[in-house]
């Protein structure tokens, strides 16, 4: 699921060989909710879901893992130059809001091994990957 189609456009050519088993869906996540913990993979990559209050969106993201479920989480580090994530989540937000159902396994900065598309010029992403070892929501902090 994403809002833009040419993030959609991108993943469905380069997972070619999944056609079968993934849905490219266009839709909002903070409008539309998911199911409650059927996904045993949910990837958020640089996903632009906005902050808000009491952090719904991100919630409902974050409960759509089923127990022992991966969440893995990407976006650009904040530390290259011109790196704004403005009212977006960042990976390490995300991170604090995990609760105590959740393992972190990788919670760290690395630098990119091929160049990223026309136009962008980060050097590094910040990659999360935690597992729902309690199978419910995120705790509430």
């Amino acid at each position: 699921m994403d809002v833009a189609e040419t993030a959609l456009r991108r993943g469905a050519a380069a997972g070619a060989d999944v056609a079968g088993r993934v849905a490219w869906t266009r839709a909002d996540l903070s409008t539309v909710g998911l199911p409650a913990g059927v996904f045993d993979l949910v990837s958020a990559q640089y996903f632009p879901l906005p902050h808000r209050p009491q952090h719904e969106a991100l919630h409902r993201l974050l409960a759509a893992v089923a127990p022992g479920g991966t969440l893995l989480v990407a976006g650009h580090d904040p530390g290259d130059e011109g790196v704004d994530y403005g009212g977006y989540y960042r990976p390490d937000e995300i991170a604090r809001l995990l609760g105590e159902e959740w393992t972190i396994l990788v919670h760290e900065s690395r630098p990119r091994n091929r160049p990223g598309p026309e136009g962008t010029h980060h050097t590094r992403d910040v990659v999360l990957r935690a597992v729902n070892s309690g199978g419910g929501p995120a705790a509430e902090r």
